[in-house]
């Protein structure tokens, strides 16, 4: 019996030295390395910390996008008090983003709270074990509406949804950190030492060609316009014609990017056919081509024309009137007809030498700018139309970079939203003589046309 007993307790005793040094040997030697990794991993939580972007400036450097302090609330463990919750609704009227399925259920390092323009934590939570509290930079737009097509939004993500933020978003984007936690044996995360912290890097700031005061008075006339004429939508744009730079992009209608909501840029997105602006076209044609001369008169019809059975009338109806006069009061009869003189060919290569019929090379997403059906499709009456601006069409930063062409004496620019060197040329549209000329062509129209 004793000797059973010796040699049972011999057994027991080498099982136990056996699993000693089997677990010391898993702990200490690359034996157990995959799985001490495996462990760690598990029992590792890791919170990113989004870098805060770069500023958009206007001109004068004044912010147009900006970051601002934003405590962020977020679950430690997996379900909260009955007290906790109770507590955190308290804050939903002061503009907290409460989500009671959040609160109450999911993983244990979802965000459950977000209040903007809090710069320090709220003392009832500093002690918790339910909570962990954190303050970030979220991505803010002080003047809203008025600058939400060109500037665009960031959604919650902070990933960009148009407009600047989203083309620019590979130099304004900051360099993201990380946050390390570890899981007790109970379940509950405990921060790491911050040596083990990653902190973000804030992205490069941006100055653009924008003039805010302009824009903010240019937005608001559009829109009190629209309003008062029951009229759907508009745009307008402002450049410096020496150098293409848009000195405003007014867009009405449009909502605020805050809401994380992207507003469609009308003014590239959404193609029109310009009508009489682009008789300015026509007219630079005939007179380029030297089909007229100023002083030559067209007879217009009285104000009803005729053509393959189509009926083309003016506004201010006439017999004749000189080239220049019919430019002043806007003739689609005398367009028409310097159009069918033309010929489709000489009328499309100057529509292309002003930049219609390709994007304009604006530094903003979505450009639209349909192709010009080639001239050997056009019939008579398309020619007719095309030369008063209907069978066309464009965008609003094309038409300006044309007409601003004419102003600058004869040079297509590249639109410019980014303030970034000298002006780039894309070709010369027409001499600087022809220009002189549109150019008191155009005064006559303020002068007296209509």
């Amino acid at each position: 019996m004793k000797v059973r007993t010796f040699f049972l307790n011999i057994i027991l005793i080498s099982v136990y030295i056996f699993y000693a040094v089997y677990v010391f040997l898993f702990q200490t030697t690359p034996l157990g390395s995959k799985y001490r990794e495996l462990g760690t991993e598990q029992s590792l939580i890791t919170l990113p910390l989004q870098g805060e972007r770069g500023i958009i400036y206007d001109r004068n450097g004044n912010p147009l996008a900006v970051n601002v302090p934003t405590l962020e609330i977020y679950k430690v463990k997996p379900s909260l008090t009955t007290n906790t919750i109770k507590s955190l609704l308290k804050y939903k009227s002061n503009g907290a983003q409460i989500f009671m399925s959040k609160l109450q259920n999911g993983i244990n390092h979802t965000k459950v709270a977000e209040f903007k323009f809090r710069s320090t934590l709220l003392d009832e939570f500093r002690k918790s074990e339910e909570i962990f509290q954190r303050i970030v930079n979220k991505r803010y737009y002080p003047y809203g509406e008025v600058l939400a097509p060109v500037i665009g939004c960031v959604g919650e993500d902070e990933n960009p949804l148009g407009g600047l933020e989203l083309v620019l978003d590979p130099y304004i984007r900051g360099k993201p950190g990380k946050i390390i936690f570890i899981r007790d044996a109970l379940g509950n995360l405990v921060a790491l030492s911050k040596n083990q912290d990653i902190d973000p890097e804030r992205g490069k700031s941006i100055v653009t060609t924008i003039n805010l005061a302009l824009q903010e008075f240019c937005y608001h006339a559009l829109k009190r316009r629209i309003q008062e004429t029951g009229a759907s939508r508009g745009f307008v744009i402002v450049t410096n014609p020496q150098t293409g730079e848009i000195l405003t992009m007014a867009v009405y209608p449009s909502k605020n990017p805050n809401e994380k909501i992207p507003t469609k840029n009308l003014a590239i997105e959404d193609p029109y056919e310009p009508g009489s602006t682009f008789k300015l076209i026509t007219y630079a044609s005939a007179l380029e081509n030297k089909i007229l001369k100023l002083s030559d008169t067209i007879n217009t019809e009285n104000g009803k024309f005729y053509f393959y059975n189509h009926l083309i009338t003016d506004e201010h109806p006439s017999t004749k009137l000189t080239v220049r006069e019919a430019f002043a009061y806007s003739s689609n009869i005398a367009a028409a007809k310097i159009g069918i003189m033309l010929g489709a060919q000489k009328l499309y290569r100057t529509a292309q030498k002003f930049g219609i019929g390709c994007p304009s090379g604006i530094n903003l997403p979505g450009e639209s700018a349909p192709p010009i059906l080639k001239p050997s499709k056009w019939g008579n009456l398309r020619l007719a139309n095309f030369s008063y601006g209907y069978g066309v069409m464009v965008n609003g930063v094309q038409m300006a970079m044309a007409y601003g062409a004419v102003a600058n004496g004869g040079l297509l620019l590249l639109p410019k939203i980014i303030k970034d060197g000298k002006p780039v040329i894309i070709r010369r549209a027409i001499s600087k003589e022809l220009a002189d000329t549109l150019k008191e062509m155009m005064r006559d129209v303020v002068l007296y046309g209509t």
